[in-house]
């Protein structure tokens, strides 16, 4: 399975390679970081059975600060083997190398410890502040994230819900909603003016 969900990561994305290349390198009025969104990532029924193999709450760890809450599950091994392909695809150098040509970013490594990554869900209050991130190199500090992708898989999810990715300028003062549709990708930049923040759950 996890060479076939790579073969449709790669065929989607070079399908719409020049689109993506002309959304990520558009330049925002309010001037928030470099993204693009992709509707129908997977074939929906695959997109489907990930929503049904997701962790349930109850199995994962609750990341409770001042800035954000949500829930992380951090056994990845201990997960569906659906969801352990879907994060190899995810990261495998041939999806890494076509994201790299859409974006113009080159070198990126894959964060294989997930540390910076992973499996997450927000329920209802749950929420993430606007913030940078930083080095998922955890000791050295050698490695910082350059490009975030975010896969969604809760199925008919609406704006309204909450719980949508925001972008933010970089005075926080202004941001841009990208709704957090099922079966989506979204793909930005980060940097040290790359805010971004998940907006409460409803």
């Amino acid at each position: 399975m996890r060479e076939h969900l790579t073969e449709l990561i790669v065929q989607r994305l070079s399908q719409l390679r020049e689109k993506l290349k002309a959304e990520f390198s558009f330049v925002h009025p309010i001037k928030v970081a470099r993204h693009f969104a992709l509707d129908d990532f997977l074939p929906t029924e695959i997109a489907e059975k990930i929503y049904v193999a997701f962790p349930k709450p109850n199995t994962m760890h609750l990341l409770s600060s001042p800035g954000k809450l949500k829930l992380k599950y951090t056994h990845l091994k201990d997960a569906s083997s659906l969801l352990q392909d879907i994060n190899a695809a995810i990261q495998d150098p041939r999806v890494v190398a076509i994201i790299e040509d859409i974006t113009g970013i080159n070198h990126q490594i894959p964060d294989t410890s997930r540390f910076a990554g992973g499996i997450s869900t927000l329920l209802k209050g749950h929420y993430i502040n606007p913030h940078l991130d930083n080095s998922h190199n955890v000791e050295k500090k050698q490695f910082y994230r350059t490009v975030n992708l975010l896969y969604y898989v809760s199925p008919n999810w609406q704006p309204e819900n909450g719980g949508n990715y925001e972008l933010w300028d970089e005075s926080i003062t202004h941001r841009l909603v990208v709704p957090s549709f099922f079966n989506r990708l979204v793909v930005m930049e980060t940097n040290r003016t790359s805010w971004h923040a998940v907006n409460a759950v409803l």
